[in-house]
């Protein structure tokens, strides 16, 4: 097994779509699965419930995700996102609650972060978080 890696929603949505916009973010997603390299954490998985529109979708996230290892984001992992935050406001930027939590999970638990969005990025800028993604200019 490789090194575990929480997919942000980012990288799922292009998994998920029938022709991603991102071929090679799903692929990657694709071959973390195989590997059983993926974990998610909830804020994840309610961005994902959210866009899935029906209890239909919610039943089907769930069936797929009971194989992950769930990161929780606890008390912890939340003083971390603030802390983030501070630091991105210090450098005038702004970034989604959800990113910081997501990101601050991540960094507390180690992981690597797979994702499709700029945003990690900037806080990988002033924090630890390891991330990487198949965004153009990287």
């Amino acid at each position: 097994m490789s090194e575990l890696t929480l997919v942000d929603t980012s990288a799922w949505t292009r998994f998920f779509r029938k022709k991603p916009d991102s071929p090679a973010t799903a692929d990657e997603v694709e071959r973390l699965l195989v590997e059983n390299s993926a974990c998610y954490t909830q804020p994840v998985f309610l961005e994902l419930v959210v866009g899935t529109g029906g209890s239909q979708g919610v039943k089907e996230l769930e069936s797929d995700f009971s194989a992950l290892q769930l990161l929780k984001a606890g008390e912890s992992e939340w003083q971390r996102a603030l802390q983030i935050a501070a630091a991105l406001r210090r450098k005038g930027l702004r970034v989604d609650i959800v990113d910081l939590v997501v990101a601050a999970t991540a960094t507390i638990n180690k992981v690597r972060l797979l994702h499709h969005d700029k945003h990690f990025r900037q806080i990988a800028s002033v924090s630890d978080l390891r991330e990487y993604s198949y965004l153009s200019g990287k």
